[in-house]
């Protein structure tokens, strides 16, 4: 069959009325007509804003509320006698027809803010309107016959007629789900869902379409082939935490099989076609690259004014603009902390009776909470999920192209990424040694004093497991200087938190672990490095694992997390003294990721592995047990069971989902051609380039976690739609706001490093030719060198010496940079067989330091850390 026309409108304009912003078919049965009240505009334009680049400011900010006249009168809108059905090619409709039925759902698409308005204590907004009216015909359409629809004036629309061509291969419905951004070119499952919530007409039955045919359509090829038939999947139900994404029953759509590269829709008899899709072998390629720019973009101090789009300022920098690090005592262990009350981090007056008179000129760096500039411990969590992937696939991130500052500098972005973090943990230590639990927010923009968190035995600890962490990344990528440098510095954190506090903590509680588990994790990657028995039985010493059916995490119920130093142990390059224990960790591992996350899916209407803890985040994809497992399995049928539940989960983020599309911003990437979060109470407004920063996945929250202003209250933006709130689909429940932080800010820890370790894992084994990847491999002697590594900086005691692969004469030079850019030793000259020394480092304090050198055309840097 020769398909031809997609849709064709022929419009009849009427001006000052609601915008008839598109027609579809939802299916042969059901017309699907959206209209739009108005948008917000938002300029883009630093030249205008008064804090261009910054994170939030309470201002007006020149968004701006254009209605396009007379709202949608949406109680005409159902009122059939007010719409006609025609068709000059189908007899049933050569004369004009009425709808039997009309459902409705409309929801706010837009915010601006408009000032402050004392009289309610609050800000004042503006905000418009979408709807979405759904016709259910007397007779269905027929494929490739041509249809109008007559609205009645009494609606208020821009338009008086409508006509398209109902074409299954062409017409995208809602009702079908897909990735959007694609799927990969192999057996693994291909995953599709039909279903659709039509307001107050619930969701739709498509029991009647059981059997029909499925098929993947070639759109540059104009061909189509039978992929598959519609089958029932799940009754409309909650799950976990109470949410109800979907609001209807579920039938499935499945291409699994079908695994030529190409560019597709899924088209379903008698229902339409889905949004484009690719097939092709590194389909998570992208959307890896993205959620780690997500991290870059929430950098703290990271001047690079050249990078499009710009990150954000100021830089917090000590010295450089203004900005005040004070060192305090006050710490979340402290006896005081529970009368600070609140958000303690986003207080920092309270902190000022508890300075000690230092300042601390390197507190700067690190990833900033969510859409403020705390930087707190529990962000290291995100620093061991980018790294968790690199490590299961032995180096497959090898990647040095994702737009980072440091992309092209021969060390994979994911670790750069990843070192920026821990970098700034280190640089936070105080004149005793003490390792920082963080820094508060500012006064405000205007005024850049921050705080600086005092240390205790368990901030030690999770440094000595970022540093042992990343130590073991650069082990396995063959770069030994920086393996060196980061063993070390985990090493000299160990040994603190053992022998400088009184109260190791080890019992203490620390986001997903406690100080135990951080010991034993350090102490397990600490052995893959060093092959010191020492740190492998330090490790068994914390070991909690005694049966093959052992918890290996849990939440609410007494916090604890070994899942890191399984990883460690359970893929170790040196000689295993403990062959039980690690086969009770793999074993355990896998229990606990069947039990609590893969076989999850079975239970959902979503088909989602998500952790029914973690889940409360409704668009994080935490399944890091699901990826260990599938890492350490040996079962074919259980490691394909666990593929499938790996790639349910990334397919929900990516859009098969209500809400066709990805849960997440990706302005300014390849992505942002696929519908994805528009607005977010996130940065990237005004810097001149447009939409937000890219890779930061919102809450999307409804819960009023601070009612008393319309930006702590989510259940404002619900009640200016309709049907209530409690009758929409929670996968439906999102708002086109970058003003309620409560419903669409973010963090890195709590929406995005779940789907980091996710996209990269997946990613990661893409790139291995059986989708299987490497654990335990490696021999730590003889890893191959990482890109670029034939020039060197090589550190000790004594000297810093740049060794260049060539043994002949060339012009040299070496420079210690110190963290606020300053040149503080430097030494030039011409290398002598393949070499030339800097003989003394000077007396440098504390901190961390930029190594540069230059021989030839050459120029390379590393790190170097003074403990």
């Amino acid at each position: 069959m020769k398909l031809v026309l997609i849709c064709c409108l022929f419009l009849f304009s009427v001006v000052q009325a609601a915008r008839l912003a598109s027609v579809t078919a939802l299916d042969e049965q059901i017309i699907m007509v959206h209209f739009e009240d108005g948008v917000v505009e938002r300029p883009d334009d630093p030249e205008q804003d008064p804090y261009p680049y910054e994170g939030h400011k309470h201002h007006v900010d020149g968004s701006q509320a254009v209605y396009f006249g007379d709202p949608l009168n949406t109680e005409a809108a159902q009122n059939s006698a007010n719409w006609q059905i025609s068709s000059e090619d189908h007899s049933v409709y050569s004369s004009e027809r009425a709808p039997v039925e009309i459902h409705r759902k409309s929801k706010l698409n837009g915010m601006s803010m408009a000032g402050w308005d004392g009289s309610n204590n609050d800000w004042a907004y503006d905000h418009t309107m979408e709807h979405w009216l759904y016709l259910r015909l007397p007779e269905p359409m027929e494929q490739g016959k041509t249809y109008t629809i007559s609205v009645g004036s009494s609606l208020n629309s821009d338009q008086s007629s409508v006509s398209f061509t109902y074409d299954i291969f062409s017409v995208v419905s809602e009702a079908i789900h897909v990735n959007l951004v694609g799927y990969k070119a192999s057996p693994s499952i291909k995953a599709a869902d039909l279903y659709h919530w039509m307001g107050d007409g619930g969701g739709r039955d498509y029991s009647d379409f059981e059997g029909n045919t499925v098929y993947i359509y070639d759109v540059e090829a104009e061909s189509y082939t039978e992929v598959g038939t519609v089958d029932f999947w799940m009754s409309n139900q909650s799950e976990g935490h109470h949410y109800n994404f979907i609001e209807s029953d579920v039938w499935n759509i499945d291409f699994t099989g079908f695994e030529t590269p190409g560019r597709y829709r899924l088209a379903v008899e008698g229902i339409g076609a889905s949004q484009k899709f690719t097939i092709h072998d590194n389909i998570y390629y992208e959307p890896l690259r993205v959620n780690t720019l997500g991290h870059f973009y929430m950098r703290v101090g990271q001047d690079s004014p050249d990078i499009d789009p710009r990150p954000r300022l100021p830089l917090m920098i000590p010295e450089v603009d203004n900005a005040r690090v004070y060192v305090t005592t006050l710490h979340p262990y402290h006896p005081n902390w529970d009368e600070v009350g609140g958000d303690r981090w986003d207080q920092p007056g309270t902190w000022s009776d508890y300075t000690t008179g230092e300042e601390n000129p390197y507190g700067w760096g690190g990833w900033s909470d969510a859409y403020d500039w705390d930087r707190h411990g529990e962000h290291v969590l995100s620093i061991w999920d980018i790294l968790l992937p690199y490590i299961l696939t032995e180096g497959a991130l090898s990647d040095d192209d994702f737009g980072l500052a440091e992309s092209g500098n021969g060390i994979p972005d994911v670790l750069d990424e990843a070192r920026f973090e821990v970098d700034f943990f280190l640089r936070i230590r105080t004149a005793e040694g003490e390792y920082s639990h963080g820094l508060t927010n500012p006064y405000g923009n205007d005024d850049l004093r921050l705080y600086q968190a005092g240390g205790t035995a368990l901030s030690a600890w999770y440094n000595a497991v970022n540093a042992a962490m990343m130590a073991e990344a650069f082990r396995i990528s063959g770069n030994d200087e920086l393996m060196e440098e980061y063993r070390d510095s985990a090493i000299v954190a160990y040994n603190f938190a053992q022998d400088f506090y009184d109260n190791q903590r080890l019992d203490d509680r620390f986001a997903i672990m406690e100080g135990r588990d951080m010991k034993m994790t350090a102490a397990a990657f600490l052995y893959n490095i060093t092959g010191d028995t020492f740190w492998e039985d330090e490790m068994i010493s914390e070991n909690r694992i005694t049966s093959p059916t052992s918890p290996v995490q849990r939440h609410q119920q007494g916090d604890f997390s070994q899942l890191y130093a399984i990883v460690a142990y359970a893929t170790t390059p040196r000689t295993v003294h403990y062959p039980e224990v690690q086969e009770n960790m793999r074993q355990a591992i896998i229990n606990e990721a069947m039990e609590r996350e893969a076989t999850q899916r079975n239970n959902r209407p979503s088909r989602r592995s998500y952790d029914d803890w973690t889940g409360y985040w409704k668009n994080a994809s935490d399944v890091q047990r699901t990826i260990v497992a599938h890492a350490l399995s040996t079962d074919p049928v259980q490691k394909e069971e666990l593929f499938d539940a790996l790639i349910l989960e990334a397919d929900w983020g990516l859009g098969r989902n209500p809400s066709n599309f990805i849960t997440m911003t990706t302005a300014s990437t390849p992505l942002e051609s696929i519908r994805s979060v528009e607005a977010a109470y996130t940065s990237g407004y005004n810097d001149g380039t447009p939409g937000l920063h890219p890779g930061h996945t919102p809450y999307h929250n409804m819960d009023d976690w601070a009612p008393g202003m319309i930006m702590g209250r989510p259940s404002w933006l619900a009640e200016q739609g309709y049907p209530a709130q409690d009758d929409w689909p929670d996968g439906e429940l999102w708002f086109n706001t970058d003003y309620v932080w409560s419903h669409s800010e973010f963090t890195l820890r709590q929406t995005m490093r779940g789907k980091q370790a996710l996209y990269g894992y997946l990613y990661g084994i893409s790139k291995n030719d059986n989708g299987t990847p490497i654990v335990g491999g490696g021999n730590p002697e003889n890893s191959a060198r990482s890109k670029g590594s034939g020039y060197r900086i090589v550190v000790n005691n004594r000297e810093i010496r740049l060794v260049s692969p060539a043994n002949d004469a060339q012009d040299a030079s070496l420079h210690i940079i110190d963290p606020r850019g300053r040149i503080v030793k430097s030494a030039r000259g011409e290398s002598q067989n393949g070499s030339f020394v800097l003989s003394s480092r000077g007396e440098l304090s504390r901190g961390m330091y930029i190594l540069r050198g230059q021989m030839g055309d050459v120029t390379i840097q590393r790190r170097m850390v003074v403990q």
